[in-house]
């Protein structure tokens, strides 16, 4: 296994919800700096207490 130093950031992300009256979200994102590949931390609470996981973020450009 192969393991490169400083190929992953953990940065801090804000952005408005498009409610109504918009309430501000704050999620931690990693991104691969060799790649460009990204995913936010994602957090739910459910019957076993909170599960925590990174999904992809999708590249708008096409």
């Amino acid at each position: 296994m192969n393991t490169q130093n400083g190929k992953f950031q953990i940065i801090s992300g804000e952005y408005y919800s498009q409610d109504p009256k918009p309430f501000l979200y704050k999620r931690l994102i990693k991104i691969n700096t060799s790649t460009g590949e990204a995913w936010v931390l994602n957090s739910k609470v459910g019957k076993n207490g909170e599960l925590r996981t990174w999904l992809p973020l999708e590249n708008s450009e096409r």
